[in-house]
């Protein structure tokens, strides 16, 4: 190590607000030694500007009351060679994911297996039932590369910020990148799987009712299966699941008649009177119990007069009704929330099979097809 410190030295610690003079350092001369870029048009005074107020009293007071204040669903960790700051990591754990908002290292440690160090402790911090993402730099191939290695994928989203605009009028583009929870990983095979397959048998049986092929939604695309068939019936297609590999595959699909969206149903806004076709296929299940009646209510009233919804309930015996993150329901239940909807084919079917994967399974479904 640098300064005749050997690695056994380097310790990783909770950042205490004695720390904030040294963290602002670690933060201004990476910032330094990253972030101008010729091409992109930033610049190194652009980035001393940025920290030009960063070492006054007031500010370094501000980020010792930051510290001190530290939420209970964030960690702030320091790595330091004897008393001195050299690196600093930081996660938060929100509703939906981790956050790893922060591994920098200053430059003279960096590739010497600081940056690891803060992860394998940071990491701890994390719910490993949901992804962890970061945001990073496009053109900072260090980085990059650096959480490629910690096992992070790009999830293909770009974006630029108007909070990171310097005062050259640059800004400096964004990339996200995630480590996929274990439970998506799950569903990674399961979209490898099912992608080829061909459409739902519910779905092309419920197109039988639809007079106007105008716009369909697919609730949980998926591996779009369903979502290709919809666009070769002639349909506009919005697609939403929660994965990123949805929005993946849209983008091969080269076809504008399919908008994706990344998100949770609970947290996507259905425009009422809008599809004539709403397409659950196996998705409604996954919603959360407390979730579940609100979004079933918008879906109906996503649909246009004559509009037609497919999909299916998981009933109470089915295998995975243990799951408090899922939802199941009895055959009135069912028929409640359908209250509204002249029902068309409702089936129950209770059996012994397997999941897409060839799992064994039990399961307990009601397919439905139902008119608006």
């Amino acid at each position: 190590m640098t300064n005749n410190q050997d690695e056994n030295s380097i310790k990783i610690v909770e950042a205490i607000p004695e720390d904030a003079k040294g963290i602002t350092t670690v933060l201004y001369k990476t910032w330094l030694d990253t972030y101008p870029n010729e091409e992109i048009g930033i610049t190194k005074e652009d980035v001393e500007d940025s920290y030009k107020d960063a070492f006054t009293e007031e500010k370094i007071k501000s980020q010792q009351e930051r510290i001190a204040t530290t939420p209970e669903n964030q960690r702030r960790l320091v790595a330091k060679n004897g008393t001195d700051v050299i690196g600093i990591a930081t996660m938060i754990r929100n509703n939906d994911n981790n956050q790893l908002r922060t591994i920098y290292v200053l430059p003279e440690y960096q590739g010497k297996g600081v940056g690891s160090m803060l992860w394998n402790e940071i990491k701890k911090f994390c719910d490993h039932s949901k992804d962890t993402i970061v945001q990073v730099a496009t053109y900072n191939k260090s980085a990059i590369s650096f959480y490629e290695k910690l096992g992070f994928v790009d999830t293909g989203k770009r974006w630029s910020d108007e909070k990171w605009k310097m005062r050259s009028g640059a800004t400096i583009p964004e990339m996200e990148m995630m480590i996929i929870a274990k439970n998506q990983k799950d569903w990674s095979e399961y979209y490898e799987i099912t992608k080829a397959k061909p459409p739902t048998k519910l779905l092309v049986k419920a197109l039988e009712y639809v007079t106007d092929k105008g716009k369909a939604i697919d609730i949980g695309a998926g591996a779009l299966k369903d979502t290709r068939y919809l666009l070769e019936q002639g349909f506009e297609v919005t697609a939403i699941d929660k994965s990123p590999l949805m929005e993946q595959g849209v983008k091969t699909l080269e076809n504008d008649k399919v908008q994706a969206f990344t998100t949770s149903f609970e947290d996507f806004d259905f425009s009422e009177n809008k599809y004539d076709i709403a397409s659950a296929m196996f998705s409604l299940p996954f919603t959360e119990p407390a979730h579940f009646e609100t979004v079933f209510i918008k879906i109906k009233n996503s649909l246009k007069k004559g509009g037609v919804f497919c999909g299916q309930f998981f009933g109470m015996n089915d295998e995975w009704s243990k799951n408090p993150k899922m939802t199941f329901h009895t055959e009135a239940q069912v028929k409640e929330l359908l209250n509204g909807l002249e029902v068309l084919s409702f089936k129950e079917v209770e059996e012994d099979s397997t999941t897409a994967n060839g799992t064994p399974k039990h399961w307990h479904i009601f397919h439905i097809i139902a008119k608006k």
